[in-house]
């Protein structure tokens, strides 16, 4: 009961007295820098649903401190866990990448770019393999915003985000490029020694598809269509969805499947649009009780909450049991 050791740094891992387990991401209103995007980041995830994106459950504050309530994760990020996913056979990779794809062009369905890809944000659910989560949308805007605020990551940044230009949903392709780039050859493409070598790395963008590791000529195809430097040349997520990697993956896995009884990459498309079109009618239906409204002198209040009620009784509410809130910048 109570706190969980929890691999994540942004969150805090709580049991429950209904015995589940959730995270909580905790911010202290003295320790928020930008309210703004507090309110955004909510709202942003309030719009998705899907089985490898972060899901919101419900946000509670009281007159200091802002709790967001996700779904669980006791995995770790694949940060940690590359040379697993390296050692995949490549009809694994593809089911592994297929899914992550699959997430993103939700994202990119509801007119929103993430804009922070990178290993740290990509989790295992409930330590699964094959069951990765898009995770940590605090940076993410919305597709329709006039001028979108850069996020500064070497490594993993499209390079058009080097120059002082527009952009648009391309970045987070070419940064998922970047992770399916790491899990084909356990390494990724922009490694310096130091951080400034890296950001120049990245913004040459030079990248060597030639490695010890066998890959099929289709798999290496897709990862250059993702990685072009030019985004106008670069794929767009419906458009890789569709590219002859998955396909040759799926009917290979189709015959094996048929054979051994194995789910077949086609299978877990159908599954994951019903998955979807179910938790979407479920979303809809409980969108009146997590819509939020801004307050002067608050962040988010739940449409039903009135601030009156004292914070014990919104935690058990919450069927928290425990708190221990820890200083988080914003």
């Amino acid at each position: 009961m109570g706190k969980i050791k929890n691999s994540l740094n942004f969150y805090d891992c709580y049991k429950c007295i209904n015995g589940q387990q959730y995270q909580v991401k905790i911010l202290e209103k003295s320790q928020i820098t930008q309210t703004k995007q507090v309110i955004r980041e909510i709202q942003i995830l309030r719009r998705l649903n899907h089985p490898q994106i972060q899901k919101l459950l419900e946000v509670y504050e009281d007159s200091n401190t802002v709790y967001i309530l996700f779904d669980k994760f006791l995995g770790h990020s694949l940060k940690t866990k590359l040379p697993e996913y390296w050692n995949l056979s490549e009809k694994k990779q593809a089911e592994v990448c297929f899914k992550l794809l699959n997430a993103l062009a939700h994202i990119h369905s509801k007119n929103i770019i993430h804009k922070d890809i990178r290993p740290e944000n990509i989790i295992q659910l409930n330590s699964q393999l094959n069951n990765l989560v898009i995770a940590n949308f605090a940076s993410a805007d919305s597709k329709e915003k006039g001028k979108k605020r850069k996020v500064f990551n070497p490594g993993y940044m499209a390079p058009e985000l080097f120059q002082n230009r527009n952009f648009d949903d391309k970045i987070d392709i070419f940064s998922l490029g970047v992770i399916f780039y790491g899990i084909f050859y356990c390494k990724y493409p922009f490694e310096g020694k130091d951080f400034r070598e890296t950001a120049s790395l990245n913004e040459k963008c030079e990248i060597n598809f030639e490695y010890p590791k066998k890959l099929s000529s289709s798999a290496i195809e897709l990862l250059q269509g993702m990685l072009k430097k030019d985004p106008t040349q670069r794929f767009n997520a419906q458009t890789a969805l569709k590219h002859h990697w998955f396909i040759n993956a799926r009917s290979k896995e189709q015959m094996k499947g048929n054979m051994l009884g194995a789910p077949s990459l086609s299978t877990i498309q159908e599954k994951s649009e019903i998955d979807i079109s179910m938790q979407e009618r479920q979303f809809s239906k409980q969108q009146s009780k997590l819509r939020a409204k801004s307050v002067d002198t608050l962040f988010i209040t739940e449409a039903n909450e009135i601030e009156q009620i004292p914070l014990h009784q919104k935690i058990q509410k919450m069927t928290i049991v425990q708190f221990n809130p820890s200083k988080s910048n914003h």
